[in-house]
């Protein structure tokens, strides 16, 4: 039943065509990730094989998640006290650096891991 579907997907293409159900990777929608990528923190180097290095918005950090772009968490730490966090032993790949900072919330960034 693909009655709950909008008709039409987000380049106005129908979305069910021969009972055939299109919904295109480009729809998925992370607003409120990309709500929040406001520049608060600078994370570098971009990419990266080692180590990140975070600058501003640390001292006020309750702690950070590195998240896949499949959704999944791959590392976090509740608390740290360094600018630095090893990132060499992940998968190459693409990844979110979710940071919790005092006063703000959380926020993100992405990076690439080779």
């Amino acid at each position: 039943d693909t009655s709950h579907l909008e008709d039409l997907d987000f380049a106005g293409s129908p979305r069910v065509s021969d009972l055939k159900v299109d919904l295109g990777a480009y729809e998925l929608q992370m607003t409120s990730i990309d709500s929040n990528f406001k520049g608060d923190f600078i994370l570098f180097p971009n990419p990266s094989s080692g180590y990140i290095e975070i600058k501003d918005g640390l001292n006020n950090s309750n702690g950070y998640r590195i998240i896949s772009m499949a959704g999944q968490v791959v590392k976090s730490e509740s608390y740290f006290n360094t600018p630095r966090i090893f990132v060499g032993d992940l998968e190459r790949g693409c990844y979110f650096l979710e940071m919790n900072i005092d006063g703000i919330g959380l926020k993100y960034t992405r990076f690439i891991k080779f």
